[in-house]
């Protein structure tokens, strides 16, 4: 009987593992994500410096 409840305390100590590992592969993509975009902002900032600086426009 106790290798039962062993058993039952195991399976729900992996579920729990299992959650977590899901939760924290969730926030890592939704940072992946969120990093992706500051990094496309920051690219479209620095290129839009560059379009408005008027003396980079010499010909």
């Amino acid at each position: 009987m106790n290798y039962n409840l062993n058993n039952d305390a195991s399976i729900k100590d992996a579920n729990t593992v299992m959650n977590s590992n899901e939760k924290i592969d969730e926030q890592s993509h939704r940072n992946n994500i969120a990093r992706k975009r500051i990094d496309d902002l920051l690219e479209k900032k620095r290129l839009k410096e560059l379009l408005d600086d008027e003396e980079g426009w010499d010909i």
